[in-house]
């Protein structure tokens, strides 16, 4: 995976690339809002983007957005990854990232079962 920032002005810019697939997420600090596969989101009302068909010919769609309580107390048996915890305590995250289908690639079949059983712990 290969990745990088900039910034023009009030735009941050994020850029990942992986696998021939390039994503470039765009922040505007001023405004409070980033833009995510041709999609602006609201930051102030927006925490959680879940993005699917990244690797379509089509490009990246959001599948939703939704704003998760961040303030909740973690419990001390928790990990310290914010990002595990929200989807440890939010079971429509775990549903979406579909831990239960089988992947046709043993390498990445074995990497996600992985993170998988992590994140239901």
């Amino acid at each position: 995976m290969a990745g990088g920032t900039s910034q023009e002005g009030s735009w941050s810019y994020m850029t990942v690339s992986e696998g021939g697939f390039t994503s470039t997420i765009a922040f505007d600090d001023v405004r409070r809002v980033a833009r995510i596969a041709n999609t602006e989101v609201d930051l102030q009302h927006t925490n959680v983007v879940l993005v699917d068909s990244v690797d379509s010919a089509r490009g990246p769609s959001i599948a939703s957005q939704r704003w998760i309580d961040p303030d909740q107390e973690q419990p001390l048996s928790q990990p310290a990854d914010p990002i595990t915890l929200l989807i440890r305590r939010t079971p429509e995250l775990l549903a979406y990232l579909q831990c239960d289908v089988i992947l046709p690639d043993e390498m990445l079949n074995a990497a996600a079962q992985f993170s998988c059983r992590q994140l239901r712990r």
